[in-house]
This record gives C-alpha cells, sequence and structure tokens, in this order.
C-alpha cells in the first residue's frame, strides 16, 4: 500500500503535515494508514504541469487536491505565475469556502531545485504568487502563518488556492 500510494503522491512519505490535510483521521505513524489513505487518493484530482515565473520554467509541479470545492478538469501544461501580491493581503483576497485547495509538489527529483527555489523567492518577499488558467485564478502560497491558521498546515510545500473567476475578472 505504501508503494501505490507513495507512487500516486511521493511527498506522503516526507511531510507528515500533509496527512493531515486529506481529514482521513490517520497520520504517517498510525498502523495501516498507507491501506487507508490509498483509496482516497485514488479519487483525488490532480494537475500536472510547468511552472513558469516571468516567463522562465522553473520546474515541473503536481498538485493534488486536499479540499474544496471539486477541481472541474485539469488545467492547461503550462501555468504562469505573472503577479506577485503580499501575504498580507492573502486574508481579503481568497475566499476558501469557494475555492479548490491543492497540495503542490515537485513532479521528480530533477523539478526539486527549481521547486524549492521558488518558494524561496516568494518567502524572501513575504509574497504569494498569482497566475489565471482559463477560468481559474491559482494562488500559490507558501509556508505561511496564513496556512497554519486557516489550513492547520505546517508543513514545506506550496499550496494553490484555485478560484473560478467571471470574464470580468480579465
Amino acid at each position: 500500500w505504501r508503494r501505490l500510494a507513495a507512487e500516486r503522491w511521493p511527498a506522503l512519505r516526507t511531510d507528515p503535515h500533509a496527512w493531515a490535510l486529506l481529514n482521513l483521521n490517520t497520520s504517517l505513524e498510525a498502523e495501516g494508514c498507507w491501506q487507508r489513505v490509498y483509496p482516497a487518493l485514488q479519487q483525488q484530482a490532480t494537475w500536472s504541469c510547468t511552472l513558469l515565473k516571468s516567463g522562465r520554467a522553473m520546474c515541473n509541479i503536481v498538485m493534488h487536491q486536499v479540499g474544496g470545492i471539486p477541481l472541474v478538469g485539469p488545467g492547461s501544461d503550462m501555468l504562469v505565475i505573472e503577479r506577485r501580491f503580499p501575504m498580507s493581503q492573502l486574508s481579503s483576497f481568497v475566499d476558501l469556502e469557494t475555492a479548490s485547495l491543492m497540495y503542490i509538489e515537485p513532479e521528480g527529483d530533477e523539478d526539486r531545485r527549481g521547486y524549492q527555489a521558488f518558494i524561496e523567492y516568494l518567502l524572501s518577499r513575504q509574497r504569494v504568487g498569482l497566475g489565471v488558467d482559463d477560468n481559474r485564478r491559482v494562488i500559490l502560497v507558501p509556508p505561511c502563518d496564513f496556512l497554519r491558521t486557516n489550513l492547520s498546515y505546517a508543513g514545506p510545500a506550496l499550496i494553490a488556492v484555485i478560484q473560478t473567476v467571471g470574464p470580468a475578472y480579465y
């Protein structure tokens, strides 16, 4: 079970905080945890794409839905982060009740360096990333108080908040 679950979501082996996002009342230390988590992972929406910042490819990522409204269809093959805004504005800009919540991890080991560099870039500037995919606003949130307070997530990963937006946004 561990191998099957880890193939679908590798970060579950190394990020114990991710388990809390699954809302399965189990943890990495619990007996039989991998057997309990695997069926939930099979049902979970995922989205794989290349993350670009200022037109430059940073890394390939995989997003796993961990909450919110169901994500309808995968997004495009590329997610361009065109804007950034201060973390302090998250509470007024993000409506978690109308969003899809995604845990983000690098697609492969070769993507880990670019993924970590993007997180460090956002953290050093106290910013979150903002991209648009079709009619979706994708907000990439690095580890911060907002995630700890609102999602009880204290791990090292990026979390995407995906909101559907209307034509007036464009």
